[in-house]
């Protein structure tokens, strides 16, 4: 499936033994494994190895690039933010507005805190371990990402929008990339955050992302995942979050139709009061693919989750949906919430949407979930038509109508613009 020439010699990534090391073991996992089958239950409904098992795939050339090659990028940009580019393998200071950022927060790329033997940094590379093949692929293979530091009681009014910019002009090849970021919120700071793929060229791009989080006492971080509709991307992507008392995680994922795209979110909820709500929608056509997956884990009293997704799914597209939260034990007065509905459009699309409770403790507020997968009201459909309104622009009246409700849940104004603007843009609404 990969290229084995190309990943033969790790130390080539690494000049640090124990980092070196670290990424042999990680290669060698993936070997034994392989990509995921849907034998694997966190893969049953997303079978990597039919999707992507078929191409053979490039890692990405890191070779230094003159700063004239990055002045003319079609980069898609957000409003209000901060932007940081990652290309084909590595951080573009030209692309980026890291300069801005002086003095209000720390960010390096991964490859310079490496080099500078960063100490959490090298903790978090030397002590991580991987249990996905997926994730120990890009453990094996990161060649760069960020390092953000946010000191405490910081406020930052811009997002900060990552920007993972894939070239490949070569229609016959598929290219890979793997990055990972490590941030850090302190005690009392507040950031947002936009992780955003965008694919350039004919050729495939297959972007492999993982990125940890640590939220000290009273952060916050609103989090976003933009998956563009580009029928020539790969998206996977793991995010990992560790939160301590009374800190506020907010997400916000939003498919658009990726050739296959993945979305994992794991977050601990470590200490009192900490609370996260994990919100997203997916809109599907054609043979798009996307998987989203959420996992809470409350260990903490007063503890909250939320889930709210909304999904449509037309023609041969495929949206599978899995949400879990873990109750431990002797833990009291927790709340976790999980709503899940999807709109089918056609006979040849499928959708598979599984929350899941699982509760070791008999003192909770409240624990509930629900999904749900139907076609359009006919009621509604009927009473748009009776005033007048044409059959297919009721139906796009009650999709969109839908799918607000999911967008309603970004509290930003200008990103609310933003996303909703590329969600009316998609050929089925």
């Amino acid at each position: 499936m990969l290229n084995t020439l190309e990943i033969k010699d790790l130390k080539a990534l690494d000049a640090n033994a124990k980092l070196s090391s670290k990424r042999q073991k990680a290669l060698q996992y993936y070997l034994d494994k392989g990509l995921p089958t849907s034998r694997l239950e966190d893969w049953k409904y997303t079978n990597l190895n039919k999707h992507l098992g078929k191409f053979e795939w490039q890692t990405v050339s890191c070779v230094e690039q003159n700063a004239k090659n990055h002045q003319d990028q079609q980069i898609q940009n957000i409003p209000n933010s901060y932007r940081l580019v990652i290309k084909n393998g590595r951080f573009i200071p030209e692309l980026s507005e890291i300069a801005e950022l002086s003095g209000k927060l720390a960010i390096m790329s991964l490859k310079d805190s490496i080099q500078k033997k960063t100490p959490k940094v090298m903790q978090w590379l030397e002590h991580e371990s991987s249990n996905d093949s997926v994730a120990a692929l890009n453990a094996a293979l990161y060649s760069d990402g960020l390092y953000i530091q946010v000191s405490k009681n910081t406020v930052l009014t811009k997002n900060l929008h990552i920007v993972y910019l894939h070239e490949n002009s070569n229609v016959n090849t598929h290219t890979f990339a793997n990055y990972r970021n490590l941030i850090e919120l302190g005690s009392g700071s507040k950031i947002t955050v936009i992780e955003d793929v965008q694919v350039q060229g004919d050729g495939t791009g297959w972007v492999n992302t993982l990125s940890n989080i640590n939220l000290a006492k009273d952060s916050e971080l609103q989090h976003f995942v933009l998956q563009r509709e580009q029928v020539n991307c790969v998206h996977t992507s793991d995010i990992n979050i560790k939160q301590y008392a009374h800190s506020k995680f907010e997400s916000f994922n939003l498919a658009l139709g990726n050739m296959l795209a993945r979305c994992k979110i794991t977050t601990e909820l470590l200490e009192d009061s900490a609370s996260c709500s994990c919100n997203g929608a997916y809109i599907l056509d054609k043979k798009q693919h996307s998987d989203q997956k959420i996992l809470v884990k409350h260990l903490a009293d007063n503890t909250k989750s939320t889930v709210f997704y909304r999904g449509i799914a037309d023609d041969k597209a495929h949206a599978v949906f899995n949400t879990k939260a873990i109750v431990a034990e002797k833990i009291h007065k927790i709340i976790a919430r999980q709503s899940n509905k999807n709109i089918l459009l056609s006979n040849l699309a499928e959708i598979d949407t599984k929350p899941e409770l699982e509760i070791y403790s008999d003192d909770i507020l409240e624990c509930s979930h629900g999904a749900t997968i139907g076609k359009l009201d006919e009621d509604s459909l009927f009473y748009l038509q009776a005033r007048g309104i044409e059959i297919v622009e009721a139906r796009k009246l009650l999709m969109k109508a839908f799918i607000e409700i999911a967008l309603s849940k970004i509290t930003d104004k200008e990103l609310f613009q933003y996303m909703e603007k590329l969600v009316f843009a998609k050929s089925v609404l």
